[in-house]
């Protein structure tokens, strides 16, 4: 245990904890954990999820704004609909299966490498950031540099 009590000087307790941090994560990713190809978050441009989606509901004929579901509603989920090949993760009895199965998917991985810190007692908390899908493919992108106009001048 690396205590105040223990090892009193701060740079020493540091560089300590780091080095075991470092053995943990190498002892996790190489010898415990197998990450699988799939099942991954992605990310997809608009016109992608568009071409995946397909209504599932017509609108209601008087108008009411309310919405039923069509004929072909037929009780198959969206994964095996739209070809979304994710990994379900329904509570802690699925994150165990894992644990127990030793492999799963990279976000899998962090959760149950988090929950193993947190387990030995290092205050460890898993932080997340979502990207919404882009509205157009090249948002984000710069823009290629333009050719200025000369102002002033004759016509041509």
């Amino acid at each position: 245990m690396i205590t105040k009590s223990r090892i009193p000087e701060p740079a020493k307790r540091g560089r300590l904890f780091e080095s075991a941090i470092e053995r943990l994560v190498q002892w996790w990713a190489h010898d415990f954990f197998e990450v699988t190809p799939t099942g991954h978050i992605r990310s997809r441009t608009f016109n992608d999820v568009q071409k995946l989606l397909k209504p599932t509901s017509k609108p209601d004929p008087k108008g009411k704004g309310k919405r039923r579901a069509t004929d072909d509603d037929d009780g198959v989920d969206d994964e095996e609909r739209y070809g979304i090949d994710g990994e379900k993760i329904r509570g802690e009895k699925s994150l165990m299966k894992h644990a127990l199965m030793q492999k799963g998917s990279r976000d899998t991985s962090a959760q149950l490498f988090t929950a193993l810190c947190r387990a030995l007692g290092i205050p460890a908390r898993l932080v997340v950031s979502l990207q919404s899908v882009p509205w157009q493919a090249g948002v984000g992108k710069p823009k290629p540099p333009g050719k200025k106009e000369e102002r002033g001048g004759s016509w041509r």
